[in-house]
């Protein structure tokens, strides 16, 4: 379902000023949306738990990263980072010791 847009986020700018908002632009995310995330200069977000699985292309490692984003180690549906290490494979937490030069 569509959202109200710009003129939904004008009126709020309007009204409360520059509110220091940050667009949720996780999962399944329209072009559309992304329009309205760099119309407004709205910071994007990077989930680290999302990073390691999939090589060196996946877009949430830090080193795809654009300028305006906010970066989380994980959100209310993930695990905790301690968690989330212990369950992922042998091979994600090589490539993810080795991408952060940690051992």
């Amino acid at each position: 379902m569509d959202g109200p847009g710009a003129q939904f986020r004008t009126r709020v700018q309007n009204e409360f000023g520059g509110l220091p908002i940050i667009a949720e632009d996780l999962g399944e995310i329209s072009p559309e949306v992304y329009q309205l995330r760099n119309q407004f200069n709205l910071p994007g977000m990077k989930i680290m738990v999302f990073a390691f699985d999939s090589g060196e292309a996946n877009e949430f490692l830090p080193h795809h990263y654009r300028e305006n984003c906010v970066v989380y180690t994980g959100t209310h549906d993930n695990d905790t980072t301690v968690g989330w290490f212990a369950r992922i494979s042998e091979g994600d937490c090589t490539f993810t010791q080795r991408y952060l030069k940690a051992s």
